[in-house]
């Protein structure tokens, strides 16, 4: 079953029965050639953050493949709800993140202490 999830400026999300696919869409204001090469890069740069979060014990989705010719990127789909759409109905809640639960707070600072880039 496909269930359309959301979109944004740069992609469409989908899930596929227990599945996430995110497609990136085509920029049609920019040259080909750079909406292909911009679109490719975050993409492998996305997969890269999120298999050097999860390794790093962070609990993220975990990308079960990509496909650079039809630009989408699969991952394991996490049920409940959007973390935007719980702060957006309670923002008190931002100021409390990481500190109700000790082990939640210390994962949630663990991606300040990886390395994500090459510089």
């Amino acid at each position: 079953m496909r269930q359309f999830l959301s979109q944004g400026a740069e992609a469409i999300l989908t899930r596929v029965d227990d599945r996430v696919v995110k497609q990136r869409v085509v920029k049609d204001y920019r040259l080909s050639v750079l909406d292909a090469s911009l679109r490719r890069s975050r993409q492998r740069r996305e997969e890269k953050v999120m298999d050097t979060l999860a390794d790093a014990g962070v609990p993220v989705p975990s990308v079960l493949g990509s496909d650079e010719k039809e630009m989408t990127l699969t991952m394991s789909y996490i049920d409940g709800p959007k973390a935007r759409d719980v702060l957006d109905k309670e923002p008190a809640h931002a100021a409390s993140i990481g500190t109700l639960d000790a082990p939640l707070g210390h994962r949630a600072r663990r991606p300040h202490n990886i390395q994500l880039h090459p510089f």
